[in-house]
């Protein structure tokens, strides 16, 4: 089958909005007497740069907010890396404090404060007590000497 023909001879030929008739055009339309005036050309063009301004306008808004999101999630990454190294120092912290606290050397240092005595007199009577045989503060594993900790 054939394809209907148009009863219009000559395509139209538009300006750049896709709207208005150009000048020059030669549809029947145009040929009739009804080709648009350059008032309604004017407004044409506002209209398109209308459009054009609107879409620019959009894809502005549209980086904006990508920007921001972008930002958003750094700074979201930047919180989740602090918080862990802050947890991470804290778990440090809290070892240290049970070895610590399961220390006989500093507990009895601390006794000794309590007492009264001086740091440099707890310290002596600190290492008279428990000489420094071996390992000694945070790694004296319980004040306990290298020979005691395989017996035990």
């Amino acid at each position: 089958m054939s394809k209907a023909r148009s009863i219009h001879s000559k395509q139209a030929r538009l300006e750049a909005d896709g709207e208005t008739h150009r000048r020059d055009c030669e549809c029947a339309r145009c040929d009739a007497g009804f080709s648009p005036s350059e008032r309604e050309r004017e407004v044409a063009g506002r209209r398109v740069a209308g459009k054009q301004g609107r879409r620019a306008a959009e894809r502005a808004s549209e980086r904006r907010k990508e920007t921001a999101r972008l930002k958003q999630l750094e700074l979201a990454l930047f919180f989740q890396q602090t918080n862990a190294r802050a947890d991470a120092e804290v778990q440090r912290l809290r070892a240290l404090r049970v070895q610590a606290a399961s220390d006989r050397r500093m507990d009895e240092f601390l006794r000794l404060r309590k007492d009264g005595l001086s740091v440099e007199l707890a310290l002596a009577e600190v290492d008279r007590r428990f000489p420094a045989a071996g390992p000694s503060g945070a790694d004296n594993d319980n004040g306990q000497a290298a020979a005691e900790r395989t017996n035990a």
